[in-house]
């Protein structure tokens, strides 16, 4: 962390009782202008509700790296106007420039113009290396200003650096090339002020020249981006050397030094099984090649292509007379017909001769002498040059020179490097790019929560940022990367502008702000316009992008970077071993961060509100038992064991650890039968469950094992066409996918699995801890572990649980530590949701006090004894035990039966599940008091263990659990009441209105109401008394519906199942239930029905009644259907004996059932007219509105006169 600064504390509120150290917070008032070296801060009240601001003034003393940042930005006042710059050099701006800027030259005061701007070269990753803080002013060179008029054969010049810059390298002892990752394009900005702006000045001469250098270096480059073969990573490789195997790159070299050197770099790839190479030649010479190793190119993990770099030397005879030197490299494939080379780069660097040789423009450098002044003369000039010191891009200076003839004499300082550039014409044009909007992220307050929005969503960005306001009261700041581009990294796109930004908050605040960054916005791996095929379209908010782009296991991209924020994080380096990146560094996070990949305004409008939906629970919808439950879920492939099952059932002692009260839905899919189909495992009973599990919801779902970007497992568990499917509203969890790619979202062609589960607005998950690239188990394991040490914490200091940010933020800083491939493999996983949003924990407590009358004591074991009627009491209370006496509600209650002992199908691995009912009811919560009554039922299990009563409670807003674990379950009740009745039992299709026979469609509920004087059976215990139900007399595929029994509200004797079907065939169905009560009596019923498939209607529900009807009578239309609860549209085409269309019924309708029948007809035509006696043709048109699908179906009607 940053050295924290000294603070003057300033009480703005009478003294109240608060918790240890503050957290930032921007107040909507203050009762008196905070001075501006100041920031608010607050410490909260224990109830969250209110809290206590203080404004905290910085002892500038003790941080005084905080007066890095500029108070407010240039950019806050006046007229501002964009212009770009394509490469480096001396550019022109005239009166018609001015023009299409939209200003008006006639009303300029020259003098008072100012540019601004930063140079062009990428901003460096380590937070410790000096950079610019917002736009710097840039002097200047005016012609005809001196009148205060603009006129029109006035000018101005000014020095532009491109986006690819070169510098000089200490450890090669040469010029480099430092080609711009983010942007081809630099920018500055144009203002005209009311004083005098900065203009070029002469540079003090220095004292006598001692030495007389006759020569510097100069480099050109060559670096396109064309390919990124793994579509992973910052590293783009230029032309293909595949079809054509030998290309020819030229580049102008009029002043090489008489017997100079010319040093030429390249460096090249290729993917390849064998061994390759390419050969590099300069003018008609062979100067040697470049080796490239062979790639596995059968697996997919494997290393894609190598990199090879080699610098080579040549003389003067290598260039042309056209002073132009022509660089070949041909690739050798070494007989392969897959293999595929590519140039990354080439680098000409050369002695330079001080020789214009006529050029317009041209670069010159002096190299560092043993002498502090020297004079070097340029061959070829007059008085018609201009020479300027540009060793500083954002301050040149004028070089007075000395003519001699066609000569130019410069006397200089020697002591450093030195860069020139001589000019006489030829000047650049820059791109008019227009006005720029006032703004001044600089001048921001300190805020909690900083939302960085593509402009196109900033809408909805500032309706979460009100959400947050208003219900977290929190203070947020909502910016667009454009914005932060402008004041740090001079217009252009930069990803380290955008860490930058963020730093300034946690430098300022002293490492106390931001605690929460949420990049709302799509990303992609592509950065620039590439291709048609290859373009930023997606890139909304950019990404961080690791530099490795050839290895599938070391190449990734995280949002981790951009809050890396302490003073020697940043660089992150990864051990890729190109450009001095020679080792892995652990950097920690120090705000919480998550992106929402949204990419049009709809999908921002729908994920917005469903995190407010989440939040808020509007009318308690999102109130239930699925708050209180995790999932875990593992996947098996044959040959690999147990490791799957055996890491997902390892968190459970860690989540009992946590929250013992925490209930555990265990989907192991060796768990479950497998079936082999052509060559694919499957798991169909497993899938199912878990597909009832996602729709029955959960607090937090978590997937262990294979996977992809379509789907979990290579048996095909979830795939991305269930999550159209999926009907979880109001109950999404937060999914956890230890498994590869799921989440890989920078992917401009393809949306992932986790995408989608975040952007469906109405079903889904609420947040995703997903992975982005390959990912392996073992580290996989130690970072979920690390998460359940988090995800239940309680944060004592602001009284609230811990944010899906700060849990996922904890969780990645405590598994960097683990090790170079735990670091690497960390990376990996990424936040896809609101990091500043609060899980949906039940927030009270329910705590049972009495069991059978008898009061419960830390040291008392109750015990549970088949066939004993059972009382529980108990009382409610908030986060801290207070009692809640006026607290009223409803309770769902499940008890538990001893953990069971199971053991999976193929890998022979056992593990406990607490997965048996004892009973499966509801109460009333009266008075912040409940109570309820069950029967054991016989079938509880004998093995030693502890049962589980656990109960959860909810009210208009608010909800609780609680539990009690010290509960022993066996034994018989030795007064039990002689049971020997079967319960009653009524079964319909989807409610009690159902008819035997009736329509469905193919997602049916069955629904069975269930009577008994002692309760139901629930408890499963595998021996052939659960609730179970039969379609089409398929025993083989019994479907199990314990856990889909609910008691009545206040009763054990009277309740319900309700369990979905799926997917069912069309045509007639029949459906047996068989039920046990708790004393192993049993009864059964069945119905029957009719499932239309959706693609077309039932003919024998289309009728018209009556039929055949007269003429003056009335014919009523009934149209059966399977779209209940749909909005509809339903037209009747009426056609003539001679199939003529003689009228045309319509209605628009909100389907209740299945049959509708509200048109009729009078047997007159569309005129009113009467029709004559016959058989005319009725023809049904149903249209789904939301779809558009479209049913249709044709019968005939008789018409009698």
């Amino acid at each position: 962390m940053p050295y924290l600064p000294t603070f003057f504390f300033v009480s703005l509120y009478e003294p109240q009782e608060t918790l240890e150290g503050p957290g930032l917070q921007h107040p909507p008032c203050l009762p008196y202008q905070v001075p501006s070296h100041c920031f608010l801060a607050y410490t909260p009240f224990v109830n969250m509700k209110r809290s206590l601001f203080l404004p905290i003034c910085l002892l500038m003393a003790s941080l005084s790296w905080a007066q890095d940042y500029a108070p407010q930005s240039v950019l806050s006042q006046g007229s501002w106007y964009k212009i770009a710059v394509p490469q480096s050099g001396v550019y022109r701006i005239d009166a018609s420039f001015l023009q299409q800027l939209g200003l008006n030259p006639g009303s300029i005061d020259p003098r008072h113009i100012r540019i601004h701007g930063n140079g062009g070269a990428m901003l460096p990753q380590a937070n410790a290396t000096p950079r610019p803080d917002d736009l710097r002013e840039n002097p200047i060179f005016i012609q005809g200003e001196a009148d205060g008029s603009f006129d029109s054969g006035d000018h101005l010049l000014f020095y532009g650096e491109g986006a690819h810059t070169w510098a000089w390298s200490e450890d090669a002892q040469r010029f480099q090339q430092r080609f711009h990752t983010y942007a081809d394009t630099n920018y500055y900005y144009l203002t005209v002020g009311d004083t005098p702006g900065l203009r070029i000045a002469d540079r003090p001469e220095p004292g006598a020249a001692a030495a007389t250098p006759t020569q510097g270096r100069a480099l050109h480059f060559h670096q396109t981006d064309q390919y990124n073969p793994i579509r992973s990573g910052r590293h783009w490789l230029g032309e293909s050397f595949d079809l054509n195997l030998s290309q020819t790159f030229a580049f102008a070299v009029p002043d090489l030094a008489l017997g100079g050197q010319i040093r030429i770099s390249a460096r090249v790839a290729a993917h390849a099984e064998v061994p390759t190479d390419f050969t590099l030649s300069a003018g008609g010479q062979t100067l040697g090649s470049l080796p490239l190793q062979a790639t596995n190119i059968t697996n997919k993990e494997a290393r894609y292509y190598f990199l090879s770099t080699r610098t080579f030397t040549a003389d003067a005879s290598a260039i042309g007379g056209d002073d132009s030197l022509r660089i070949t490299l041909t690739y050798n494939k070494n007989g392969s017909f897959r293999a595929e080379g590519w140039l990354d780069w080439l680098e000409v660097e050369y002695d330079q001769a001080y020789r214009l040789a006529g050029r317009g423009q041209a670069f010159f450098s002096v190299l560092p002498q043993s002498e502090p002044a020297g004079e070097i003369t340029l061959q070829g000039a007059s008085n018609a040059y201009t020479v300027w010191d540009i060793t500083d891009v954002a301050a040149p200076q004028h070089i007075p020179g000395t003519p001699s003839g066609d000569q130019l004499q410069l006397r200089l300082a020697t002591d450093t490097l030195r860069r020139l550039i001589a000019f006489r014409g030829d000047f650049l044009s820059p791109v008019p790019m227009g006005p720029v909007a006032n703004q001044d992220l600089h001048g921001l307050p300190l805020v909690d929560y900083l939302i960085i929005s593509h402009p196109d969503f900033v809408t909805e960005a500032e309706r979460l940022a009100d959400f947050h306001r208003s219900h977290y009261q929190r203070s947020v700041a909502v910016v667009t990367p454009e914005q932060i581009y402008q004041e740090f990294s001079s217009g252009k796109q930069d990803v380290s502008a955008i860490r930058d930004f963020i730093r300034m908050f946690y430098v300022r605040s002293g490492g106390l702000a931001p605690s929460f960054v949420l990049l709302f916005g799509d990303g992609t791996y592509i950065y620039k316009h590439i291709s048609q095929n290859f373009n930023p379209e997606g890139n909304f908010v950019p990404t961080y992008q690791s530099r490795d782009s050839w290895d599938p296991t070391d190449s990734y991209v995280s949002d981790d970077f951009f809050v890396m924020l302490d003073e020697n994080d940043g660089y992150w380096g990864e051990a890729s071993q190109i450009d001095g990146d020679d080792a892995y560094e652990v950097n920690q996070m120090d705000a919480a961060i998550g992106r929402l990949p949204v990419a049009t305004i709809e999908e921002a409008a729908g994920v917005v509100d469903k995190i407010i939906d989440y939040a808020t629970n509007p009318e308690g919808l999102g109130l239930g038992q699925w708050r209180n439950r995790v999932v875990l879920v593992a996947d098996h492939k044959e040959g690999e064991g147990n490791t799957h099952v055996r890491q997902a059932n390892g968190y459970t002692g860690l989540i009992h650890a946590a929250n013992p009260c925490i209930n555990i839905e265990k989907i192991y899919m060796d768990n479950y039968r497998m079936v082999i189909g052509a060559g694919q495992e499957s798991f169909p009973d497993g899938r199912a469950a878990l597909l009832d599990a996602l729709d029955a919801g959960s607090l937090i779902v978590n997937y262990t094992g294979h996977g992809g970007e379509q789907a979990w497992s290579n048996a095909y568990i979830y795939k991305n066409t269930d999550i159209d499917r999926l009907q979880n509203y109001h109950r999404f969890p937060a999914v956890v996918t230890a498994t590869c790619e799921y989440g890989r979202y920078d992917d401009e062609d393809l949306r992932s699995g986790a995408e989608l589960m975040v952007l469906r607005p109405d079903a889904g998950a609420i947040a995703m801890f997903t992975t982005v690239r390959l990912v392996y188990s073992s580290p996989n394991e130690t970072l979920n572990q690390n998460f359940y040490r988090h995800a239940f914490t309680f944060d004592s200091l602001q009284q609230r649980m811990l944010t899906m940010g700060e849990i996922m933020m904890r969780t990645k800083n405590a598994t960097f530590l683990r090790g170079n491939l735990t670091n690497i493999n960390s990376r990996n996983f990424t936040l896809l949701g609101d990091p500043g949003l609060i899980l949906n924990y039940p927030q009270l407590r329910a705590r049972i006090t009495r069991i059978n009358g008898q009061d419960v004591a830390p040291g008392r074991i109750d015990t549970l004894r088949s066939l004993a009627r059972v009382s529980v009491e108990g009382v409610v209370e908030d986060e801290l035990g207070n009692p809640l006496p006026g607290y009223a509600g409803d309770m769902d209650i499940t008890v538990f039966d001893k953990p069971s002992l199971f053991t999976t199908r193929l890998s022979n691995y056992s593990f406990l599940w607490q997965k048996n009912r004892i009973f499966n009811g509801s109460a009333s919560v009266q008075d912040g008091a409940f109570s309820f009554e069950f029967v054991v039922p016989i079938d509880i299990s004998y093995e030693d263990g502890d049962g589980k009563i656990s109960v959860y409670f909810f009210g208009e807003e608010t909800d609780g659990a609680g539990c009690q674990t010290n509960l022993y379950v066996g034994g018989t009740d030795p007064d039990a009441v002689l049971d020997e009745t079967g319960p009653e039992v009524e079964l319909y299709m989807n409610d009690i209105y159902w008819q035997p026979g009736g329509m469905t469609g193919p997602n049916p509920y069955l629904y069975a109401v269930v009577r008994d004087e002692n309760g139901i059976n629930t408890v499963g215990s595998g021996i052939g008394h659960e609730i179970t139900a039969v379609l089409d007399g398929d025993a083989g595929n019994t479907l199990i519906l314990n856990d889909y029994y609910t008691a009545l509200r206040d009763s054990y004797q009277e309740g319900s199942v309700r369990y979905q079907l799926k997917d069912l065939e069309e045509g007639e169905h029949r459906l047996r239930i068989r039920v046990w009560d708790v004393a192993n009596n049993a009864s059964e019923a069945e119905t029957w029905f009719v499932v239309a498939d959706d693609a077309r209607l039932a003919l024998d529900r289309i009728l018209a009644a009556p039929n055949p009807f007269r003429s003056g009578e009335e014919t009523r239309f009934l149209v059966g259907h399977n779209q209940d609860g749909k909005d509809l549209e339903v037209h009747i085409e009426i056609m003539s004996p001679e199939g003529r269309r003689v009228k045309v019924l319509s209605a628009d309708f909100r389907a209740t059932g299945n049959l509708f029948s509200e048109l009729t007809w009078d047997g007159l035509s569309e005129q009113g007219l009467p029709l004559t006696s016959g058989v005319y043709i009725y023809r049904v048109i149903l249209r789904e509105k939301e779809s558009g699908r479209e049913l249709s179906a044709a019968e005939r009607l008789v018409l009698l006169r």
